[in-house]
């Protein structure tokens, strides 16, 4: 049975959870446009944020080179906060993005390369590699589909009239797996319910399809997705069911009558996991909080 405990609270919408290279667990609270650094946990009402003057943050990428880069799904860039402070005059990393959400790092044989989802006015998503700061045209998976987000999660400028323009979070996730398995990498179509392995492919959504590419089906909604430090299961939050799922990639099936590892969320939205693997921290933007589970394996 799951033990669960608060580790953090008072938090405001947080949404993405990252462990950086000196051990610092920080989190993205998308509405109030800042990170905290919530590795000792506690009530974060008064705590002084470690990153402030973002658009929309959303995930974490630490790199190996010292930088620590954060997508800004309501400013259409991905900037670099490794100093902290006030970032809302900050040059970013690379802009001229749409919708920027999910970041991700592949090491490759000339080094490494980074990429991100973006996605157009809800009905519209693909994969762009920003590799040095640049933009390349060409996108690596095109044509995922999307639904609109939610209205409660979008900047108080798009009410009511243009929170679709802004709602294209909870689209479409790409992490890079750090298991035991080794260097696979995996796309979640989130409100698919899918989870396709993207491993040394890439192309039109429908070819991977075509390719037999899905290792998860029959899912509720997919928020975050990241692999065990120990073992060879992935583990997704589901928001709107209110829990986390494992998944084996190596073992592809519907999941749909699965029972999930945790229940009782209101909307987990990331999990992250020591590096042991011994805990999970969850974060649930409803009761904007993080939960410390142990036992859950």
């Amino acid at each position: 049975m799951p033990k669960l405990e608060l580790h953090a609270v008072n938090l405001h919408n947080p949404s993405h959870m990252e462990w950086t290279h000196s051990g610092r667990l920080l989190i993205s609270q998308s509405t109030a446009g800042a990170v905290m650094d919530i590795t000792e946990g506690g009530d974060m009402q008064r705590a002084k944020p470690f990153a402030t003057g973002l658009k929309g943050p959303a995930s974490i990428l630490p790199l190996k080179d010292g930088k620590l880069l954060i997508s800004e799904m309501w400013g259409g860039r991905v900037t670099d906060i490794a100093e902290g402070g006030d970032f809302s005059e900050a040059k970013p990393f690379v802009d001229d993005l749409s919708g920027p959400y999910s970041l991700c790092r592949i090491i490759k044989k000339d080094g490494d390369h980074l990429y991100v989802t973006q996605s157009f006015n809800g009905r519209d998503s693909w994969v762009s590699e920003i590799t040095d700061g640049k933009l390349d045209p060409e996108r690596i998976v095109d044509n995922i589909p999307v639904k609109p987000g939610h209205v409660g999660i979008t900047p108080i400028e798009s009410w009511p009239d243009r929170w679709q323009k802004f709602a294209l979070g909870n689209c479409v996730k790409n992490w890079e797996t750090d298991g035991i398995s080794g260097k696979r990498h995996f796309l979640a179509i989130s409100d698919l319910g899918q989870v396709l392995e993207i491993t040394d492919a890439q192309g039109d959504y429908m070819t991977l399809v075509k390719e037999k590419r899905a290792v998860a089906w029959g899912l509720d909604q997919v928020g975050a997705m990241k692999p065990h430090p120990k073992n060879d299961l992935i583990y997704i939050t589901q928001p709107c069911a209110g829990n986390v799922m494992a998944i084996n990639p190596d073992s592809p099936k519907n999941y749909h009558f699965d029972a999930p590892v945790v229940k009782g969320f209101k909307y987990p939205s990331c999990i992250r996991f020591s590096p042991d693997g011994e805990t999970m921290y969850a974060c649930d933007q409803a009761d904007g909080v993080v939960w410390r589970i142990t036992d859950f394996q």
